[in-house]
């Protein structure tokens, strides 16, 4: 799209670009869905299926009312480190934001523990429950 910027008479050439994808696609082959990804164990596809669902990633997370140094709340991540924002409590109107490492458990202020890791290492754990 070209127009003139009124009154001063400069030309603006705008672009408007979205990239859209509506299925992942992993080593040339489509993904029917989220669980097809899991059962290949293609961590990047499932990261990029939930992200395209959620893409601000904001939606939330019920924690455990206690979490310890070795149960903590299991973040997974197919990055080495993530930012990630914790609440406290649940009438707060700030949001605590820290990064996490993969493996190394973290402690927020108001007490609650998380550690990032593998997709693999998050489904054994959430299988266990």
């Amino acid at each position: 799209m070209v127009g003139k910027v009124a009154g001063l008479g400069l030309d603006i050439v705008s672009k408007f670009i979205r990239n859209f994808s509506s299925k992942a696609t992993s080593g040339g082959k489509e993904l029917k869905c989220l669980t097809d990804a899991v059962k290949n164990g293609d961590y990047m596809a499932v990261e990029k299926i939930i992200v395209e669902q959620d893409p601000y990633e904001v939606r939330r997370v019920t924690m455990p009312s206690v979490t310890t140094r070795e149960e903590p709340n299991m973040i997974a991540s197919t990055s080495d480190s993530r930012l990630i924002g914790c609440l406290c409590e649940p009438e707060a109107d700030v949001i605590n934001w820290m990064e996490i490492s993969k493996g190394k458990p973290t402690k927020c202020y108001c007490g609650h523990w998380f550690k990032l890791v593998d997709f693999e290492d998050y489904l054994a754990s959430s299988n266990k429950s």
